[in-house]
């Protein structure tokens, strides 16, 4: 038996848990799932956690969970990972805490700051999924 991400993500709402540790396992496994899935491999050379991207420098948390580096030109994303019940809809207000710091005004590829993925239905479509409430 196959076991998806769906189940993993459906076995993280049984552990007697809080929403914060929740929410930490969920930002690993879409680190993970940004590494494995033959997609996102493609496009991301390196994922790193928000606490653990060696770009940080001290920086404060601003709701960026993970910071991906783009393979073909370098660039740098903010991802917000959100783990709400599945009936949860997103909304405006539960992006509002998402506050990348402002991008470099030097060329993409030399930018130190990540960008917010935005838009589209593609790979820089906002990586979202629930917090459990």
């Amino acid at each position: 038996m196959t076991t998806g991400v769906h189940d993993i993500i459906e076995a993280f709402r049984q552990v007697p848990t809080t929403n914060r540790e929740r929410g930490a396992l969920f930002e690993r496994l879409m680190q993970r799932y940004l590494k494995l899935d033959p997609l996102y491999v493609e496009k991301f050379g390196d994922v790193w956690l928000w606490q653990e991207w060696p770009g940080r420098d001290g920086k404060p948390d601003t709701g960026i969970d993970l910071v991906a580096r783009e393979r073909l030109s370098g660039d740098l994303c903010a991802i917000q990972c959100k783990f709400y019940l599945p009936e949860h809809h997103l909304a405006k207000a539960d992006l509002d805490s998402f506050s990348p710091p402002p991008v470099s005004t030097r060329s993409p590829a030399a930018s130190s700051s990540p960008r917010p993925i935005t838009g589209g239905a593609t790979p820089r479509t906002p990586l979202s999924r629930s917090r459990s409430r």
